[in-house]
């Protein structure tokens, strides 16, 4: 019987979350953050596809052969690393804040302008570095997740 390893990289957005696999249509199980998981496979020709909450990853085609082990990693290629998440947290807490002032001293030119300011930010953001904008995440949805072959390692 083949089988096939599916190693998941340990991340940190995406560390607390189990991804599920399917592998021809079928529901698989779960992985976890850092976790290896062995899976028995037929020989031959297969697909694989990743799933956590509403993101996906493509449909990844692999071959099998008999008594045979397929690696495969599983890592998701845009998540914001570092002090990505920082800016993030800081545009959450600058838009609650200036909502807060805003709503206290019933100016709502303030709020009005911030909003469009955070508008812009995200849309610049996009523009200028795509794989790490929270934007990007919703228009790639399928691509949040990836298979990259680990047969060499």
């Amino acid at each position: 019987m083949s089988s096939l390893s599916i190693k998941r990289e340990n991340q940190f957005a995406s560390r607390f979350r189990d991804i599920t696999i399917e592998i021809d249509g079928g529901k698989n199980g779960t992985i976890h953050a850092g976790e290896t998981k062995n899976i028995l496979v037929q020989a031959g020709k297969h697909s694989i596809k990743a799933k956590v909450d509403f993101f996906t990853s493509s449909e990844y085609h692999f071959t099998v052969a008999e008594n045979a082990q397929a690696k495969l990693r599983l890592r998701s290629p845009y998540l914001m690393e570092g002090y990505k998440w920082l800016l993030v947290v800081f545009r959450l807490i600058a838009a609650s804040i200036t909502i807060l002032i805003g709503a206290y001293y019933k100016n709502y030119l303030l709020i009005e302008y911030f909003s469009w300011f955070i508008v812009a930010w995200v849309i610049l953001e996009y523009l200028f570095d795509k794989k790490n904008s929270i934007f990007y995440y919703l228009l790639k949805r399928n691509e949040f997740l990836e298979f990259v072959d680990d047969n060499n390692n």
